[in-house]
């Protein structure tokens, strides 16, 4: 028996696997990226927020700031209550192999909160 076409066989087979285990953590990475952006625009509309809590339309200027920051949210919704800033933002990202992976879409929800305590801005998640 011959044996010297078994490992290029073997390969051609896995090349596919390989391309979508690939293609996997690239997405996977993409959307981790996306959800280090949205936390890291919410800490940053919320550190604005705790510095102007006594601007009268506050709460509008924390929504604009975030919807400036993050593209194509699904929500955006702050609430402010005895000087505590609470941001939820949710928002739907499309991975970039549709063709591989059928449900491709994945959602991000992220919760944050903060205030002021001793003269030190405390953010954290919910």
């Amino acid at each position: 028996m011959n044996k010297k076409g078994q490992v290029l066989v073997l390969f051609v087979l896995l090349i596919p696997v390989f391309l979508t285990l690939f293609a996997l953590v690239i997405d996977i990475g993409l959307l981790y990226n996306e959800d280090k952006h949205i936390e890291s625009s919410i800490k940053e509309a919320i550190q604005y927020g705790l510095e102007n809590i006594n601007d009268i339309d506050i709460k509008n200027k924390i929504e604009v700031l975030i919807s400036k920051n993050i593209k194509d949210t699904s929500s955006i919704i702050v609430n402010i209550d005895n000087e505590y800033i609470y941001v939820t933002v949710e928002k739907t990202y499309s991975g970039n192999f549709k063709s591989l992976f059928k449900n491709n879409i994945y959602g991000i929800h992220n919760s944050f909160y903060g205030y002021i305590n001793d003269n030190k801005l405390v953010i954290s998640k919910e």
